[in-house]
């Protein structure tokens, strides 16, 4: 008797389609579809779930936008999530450099053996961090 194999949704390669961008608002991010309007994604990216979306939570505020005011309005929204992921990914760099400073900091501390109050431990610290 062969053995059934289960269908994964991976093994399906599903493609974004451009199309989908204009119509429902959505963009693709991360290898999912995700909301412009709301920052929700789609389990399976297919284009009935994301027509199903848009219908259920956006279409009477969207569905009067035609052309280029609704491209217009489409990359208004994309914009915004784009300034959204930059404001992030600043935060999070500054985050990293700031943990790569206190690891010098510390190895200098033991490495000399002596309190951060000494001098030229603060010294040697911070000409270590200007590099």
């Amino acid at each position: 008797m062969a053995e059934e194999r289960k269908r994964k949704i991976d093994d399906e390669c599903r493609q974004f389609q451009e199309e989908w961008s204009l119509k429902y608002f959505f963009i693709k991010s991360c290898e999912k579809a995700l909301s412009a309007i709301c920052n929700e994604t789609v389990a399976v990216m297919k284009e009935y779930n994301l027509r199903r979306h848009h219908q259920r939570k956006h279409q009477e505020k969207y569905v009067q936008l035609e052309g280029k005011v609704r491209s217009e309005n489409f990359s208004k929204l994309q914009n915004q999530l784009i300034s959204q992921r930059t404001l992030f990914s600043k935060f999070s760099n500054e985050n990293e450099f700031l943990t790569k400073a206190s690891y010098k900091v510390a190895y200098v501390l033991a490495k000399s053996g002596k309190p951060f109050t000494d001098g030229e431990v603060v010294k040697e610290c911070l000409l270590l961090l200007q590099t």
